[in-house]
């Protein structure tokens, strides 16, 4: 069976990290968001709004002492019972900084 997860280039590790998400060209402000799931390629986060699929947002993600600040497409949004939103977005614009940090985290190595 070819799901989504069987198509990705970069595996999706499930953790649980603070993310600040802000869509860019929006008034609204940022909201305060925990990753589900991480990779250097995208990341699925819970918040307590959706975003449109599609919108461009910016993410900060706390790894340890690090903090990741990819820029995102937002790919599906599914409601929650809880009225939360789940959130997978593909990052459009990643450091090399950042995905080594990712890297390294998963890898338990710490960042230099």
């Amino acid at each position: 069976m070819d799901t989504s997860a069987n198509r990705r280039r970069f595996p999706r590790i499930p953790t649980t990290k603070a993310v600040l998400v802000e869509m860019l060209g929006d008034s609204i402000g940022e909201d305060l968001a925990r990753t589900r799931n991480l990779s250097v390629a995208g990341c699925l986060f819970t918040s307590p709004r959706g975003f449109p699929t599609g919108s461009v947002v910016q993410l900060l993600i706390k790894i340890d002492a690090e903090v990741v600040e990819p820029v995102a497409r937002v790919v599906y949004v599914i409601p929650r019972d809880d009225g939360a939103y789940d959130v997978g977005a593909e990052f459009l614009v990643i450091r090399e900084t950042d995905k080594d940090a990712i890297t390294s985290y998963f890898n338990g190595i710490p960042p230099q």
